[in-house]
């Protein structure tokens, strides 16, 4: 019987690039889900949800699916991607000269020809110092 297909639920170049490095062949097919907060949901709660969600959209029969997530986080606040230019400078000038958390969760799952999937999944939260920015290097 053929190997299952390693598949990666994400279009972000940097975990294609640890793929790759690895020799793996694997399809990339990004996962389209909902990436907002629900009430209460803690950082970590977030970050698994979103990448077990996004396993769960792209996992078919006799596949391997690997999906993640990174968020950044201050004063436990998510604080989410920029959606332009000007949220960016204000998200850099918030934690310019702080301290922040960068949690990035990660599901696998395994989904057989036959029979329920298995997933297993992780985390893991990186403490981040930040320079200080001046406002024109911002």
């Amino acid at each position: 019987m053929a190997q299952p297909r390693l598949v990666l639920a994400s279009s972000s170049p940097r975990r294609s690039e640890i793929l790759s490095r690895l020799a793996l062949d694997f399809e990339i097919r990004p996962a389209d889900v909902d990436e907002g907060t629900h009430d209460g949901e803690s950082p970590v709660g977030y970050a698994t949800r979103v990448a077990t969600d996004k396993a769960s959209a792209i996992a078919t029969a006799h596949t391997v699916t690997i999906a993640a997530d990174t968020i950044v986080v201050l004063d436990d606040q998510i604080l989410g991607k920029p959606i332009d230019a000007t949220r960016a400078a204000e998200i850099l000038t918030m934690l310019s000269g702080r301290c922040h958390q960068v949690i990035t969760a990660v599901v696998v799952t395994l989904s057989p020809i036959e029979g329920p999937s298995t997933t297993v999944a992780g985390t893991e939260t990186t403490q981040v110092e930040f320079a200080n920015l001046s406002a024109d290097r911002i």
